[in-house]
């Protein structure tokens, strides 16, 4: 009879253990899209910023000048998103927590859509008319994901609100 119970224990600790990995591993992928989200907002400030220094009615020069700054924060935030997306993928999760690495991989394949846009975008400025449909599609396909990969039980919300104020941005 006390190696039932001995097992039971056992199981409970194990299983104890997986959750608190689960919620560890989650808190830290959250931190690493936060950061990879920040970036990319930090770029499309970067764009507005260009944007509304460039007067009505700009001369050859100046479109000129507007261009080169485009191609100039378009470089810099292929950079920053592809160092983010180091980061990403750098957050260790154990293999059988198979919706946080499906998290991961979703989030990096939005991360990639980005990167592919700004680099694009860095060699030729023409290319900026607006977000491309797969950078949308597969930050909605994160989202999913991310919202799955929630650890149950999780009493907190704190995973879910976080999920929230990213999906919002």
């Amino acid at each position: 009879m006390a190696w039932i119970l001995g097992l039971v224990v056992l199981g409970t600790v194990l299983g104890a253990g997986d959750w608190y990995m689960r919620m560890q591993e989650m808190d830290r992928l959250l931190d690493a899209v936060e950061r990879s989200e920040r970036a990319m907002e930090a770029s499309q400030d970067g764009f507005r910023a260009i944007l509304e220094e460039a007067p009505e009615r700009p001369t050859n020069a100046q479109r000129r000048q507007v261009r080169e700054g485009y191609a100039e924060v378009a470089a810099g935030a292929a950079a920053d998103v592809i160092d983010t997306q180091d980061r990403v993928a750098s957050v260790s999760i154990l293999p059988w927590h198979r919706k946080l690495s499906a998290a991961q991989n979703r989030y990096l394949d939005h991360s990639e859509s980005w990167a592919d846009y700004y680099k694009d975008l860095a060699r030729d400025v023409d290319e900026f008319r607006g977000q491309r449909p797969e950078i949308t599609a597969t930050f909605r396909i994160a989202v999913r994901a991310l919202r799955n990969a929630v650890p149950n039980p999780h009493p907190w919300g704190k995973f879910k609100r976080r999920i929230n104020a990213i999906a919002a941005e």
